[in-house]
């Protein structure tokens, strides 16, 4: 006579086997969602860095040689007071670079400024962008401030004269080219952006071997 059903042995062996195998899946989704999310905050550093990027360019290749009440060229710059202290980088200056104003393109220059503020919640930076268009006197005063980014975790300005070497600045003058050097960090992933832009228009107060002053050190 057969033996009908499963003696406990059996089902022991039985539980156990499905217990490895729902273990041995749920570690394979478990490691396909850790993997998504990284993947997925990677994304994200990526385009932010990118959106930063592409705007802090697109105003320094439109840069337009203003002239202040003084009758110099509009182009301020200022850097941290101590090192490893980027709240105080600054840097004003007036473009042909104008956001759009809804669905039309904005006809209008724009006096502008970036500021870097520590954030009040964690260890990172905020860049905010102030912009006035069309610009009025006196430049740095108008217009509104908003957040452009508040995951920096650090962020550098270098300017450059003919022959990629240091460039320092004397009132009324304007690098060749603005090295733009930015870490990002998104909830431990982190990611360094760095490129080298150059203004179209030419300031004409740009005089070879100037140097800058010490607080204009772009460094």
């Amino acid at each position: 006579m057969g033996r009908k059903g499963f003696t406990l042995l059996e089902i022991l062996i039985a539980i156990t086997t499905i217990g490895i195998i729902l273990a041995a899946i749920f570690g394979i989704l478990n490691g396909m969602m850790s993997s998504a999310a990284v993947a997925s905050r990677r994304a994200e550093l990526y385009q932010t860095g990118r959106a930063v990027m592409d705007l802090l360019s697109a105003d320094i290749r439109g840069f337009m040689p203003m002239t202040t009440p003084e009758g110099t060229i509009f182009f301020r710059v200022s850097t941290q007071s101590s090192r490893g202290d980027i709240e105080g980088t600054e840097w004003h200056f007036v473009t042909t670079h104008a956001l759009t104003m809804g669905a039309d393109r904005n006809p209008f220059l724009s006096e502008i400024g970036y500021r870097v503020k520590k954030n009040r919640n964690d260890d990172l930076y905020s860049l905010w962008r102030r912009a006035e268009s069309p610009p009025s006197l006196p430049y740095e005063k108008g217009g509104s401030e908003v957040p452009v980014c508040r995951i920096l975790e650090d962020f550098q300005l270098g300017l450059r004269s003919v022959g990629d070497t240091k460039q320092d600045l004397v009132e009324g003058a304007v690098p060749d080219a603005v090295v733009l050097s930015f870490k990002l960090n998104l909830d431990g992933e982190r990611e360094h952006f760095i490129t080298m832009v150059s203004p179209v228009v030419k300031s004409p107060g740009r005089r070879e071997g100037a140097s800058l002053q010490p607080n204009e050190t772009g460094e």
